[in-house]
């Protein structure tokens, strides 16, 4: 009987799944791991911008990006930033905006198969906006990556110092992302200011997490 429920509900999810057009889990391009573009280049450029073209993005671009913010570098567990107690408190997730073969939505970057989940297919832009206290930049970006914390993954082998590892560690995240925005020659910033509880009861995220920390990414758009 049990075998027969679990049959069902298995066809029943394919077929919602089908039936909607929307796939959920996205397989990322394979990230460059080398290119002409030195680090050094990329550190004397690094700066934080805020205008952008409110031009697509390519999924190309949003594959590099994610995989340097928080991708695996060697099996099973080597990522691109260091992690106290290789603990990894933090899951990266991606509003969507304009992403070319990409539709908009909401999704969570999982980093051991390197894939997209989509969590939902709201455009949450107008709620970040808001959250953002109507900064200009959460306004016309392609993409917005957030950062969340799961503190329980830490606090129990660390106890109050968790806090700072993790910080830290989305810090290490943070100049990822400015350097490989640099290195495909898009435009980001990071963003502190904003209201964290509306936004962690707005966005479908887990309970236990608390986004700390915002950076949209969009192509560069030139001021006269």
């Amino acid at each position: 009987m049990l075998k027969v429920i679990i049959l069902i509900l298995t066809y029943l999810l394919v077929n919602i799944r089908i039936s909607s057009g929307v796939e959920k889990i996205i397989m990322l391009p394979e990230p460059q791991r080398i290119s002409n573009f030195s680090l050094e280049e990329a550190l004397q450029k690094r700066r934080s911008r805020r205008n952008y073209s409110g031009e697509p993005i390519s999924l190309e671009q949003l594959s590099q990006l994610l995989w340097s913010a928080y991708g695996i570098t060697k099996v099973p567990f080597y990522k691109t930033v260091p992690s106290a107690g290789a603990c990894y408190p933090m899951t990266i997730y991606v509003s969507v905006v304009k992403v070319k073969g990409l539709k908009s939505g909401f999704y969570q970057y999982i980093p051991k198969e390197h894939q997209l989940e989509l969590i939902s297919t709201d455009n949450f832009t107008d709620q970040i906006y808001t959250c953002g206290y109507n900064q200009g930049c959460l306004r016309n970006q392609a993409i917005t990556i957030l950062m969340s914390a799961d503190f329980d993954k830490i606090t129990t082998r660390y106890g109050k110092r968790a806090y700072r590892y993790t910080y830290m560690e989305a810090g290490h995240i943070s100049q990822n992302i400015y350097l490989q925005t640099e290195s495909l020659d898009l435009a980001t910033v990071a963003v502190g200011a904003y209201d964290e509880e509306t936004l962690n009861k707005i966005l479908p995220i887990p309970n236990k997490e608390d986004i700390i920390y915002l950076m949209p990414v969009g192509k560069k758009r030139t001021i006269k």
